[in-house]
């Protein structure tokens, strides 16, 4: 009789395979972990330099890209100190009509944190050119503005706009404004 010696590889060839197929992974993961870790080792910027900017604010007046806003008493008209207020956006909601006849509508956007009773947003902001290239300027007039907005600039001032919004409307107030194209006798400049 013949007895026979079986081998666990022999029995199990599958098993054998299967362990250096995870063996050789592992490897490749550790060599690839170590060559990023190499390869990103003494990295660094190219520019280095500390960057130092300055910017002068006053009294509560924000300059930016739009214009200025400021917070003022309504009882004397003086500058709220520590106030702050920003022209957020000005943008156009519509244009229409024929030369002569064109409508522009239009909202500036405003935030002046820490607002209070008995204060109001006095501005001074220039209207961006409408989308429509055939608007024109040269006999603009203003014909509405909501929030009891007073507009104390001249038509012939426009696309500037100068004046001031009503008391106590909050710390992020509107105003929407309407013009024409052509003076009304009713304007809001004059």
């Amino acid at each position: 009789m013949t007895s026979t010696t079986h081998s666990t590889t022999r029995r199990f060839p599958h098993r054998t395979r299967a362990l250096w197929a995870v063996l050789v992974a592992a490897a490749l993961v550790v060599a690839g972990v170590g060559l990023t870790a190499r390869a990103t080792d003494g990295t660094s910027a190219a520019w280095t330099n500390d960057v130092h900017t300055t910017t002068d604010v006053t009294l509560g007046t924000w300059v930016d890209g739009f214009g200025t806003c400021v917070v003022r008493n309504v009882a004397d008209d003086a500058i709220v100190p520590g106030v702050p207020c920003k022209i957020t956006d000005i943008k156009e909601q519509n244009v229409w009509g024929f030369p002569g006849g064109m409508t522009l509508q239009g909202h500036a956007y405003f935030e002046a944190p820490g607002i209070a009773y008995g204060h109001y947003i006095a501005f001074d902001f220039t209207i961006p050119p409408p989308s429509d290239s055939r608007w024109s300027w040269a006999n603009a007039s203003v014909v509405s503005a909501n929030n009891t907005a007073a507009i104390y600039s001249g038509c012939d001032e426009l696309p500037r706009v100068v004046g001031r919004l009503a008391p106590n409307i909050g710390a992020v107030p509107e105003v929407f404004l309407v013009l024409h194209d052509t003076r009304v006798e009713d304007a809001l400049c004059q």
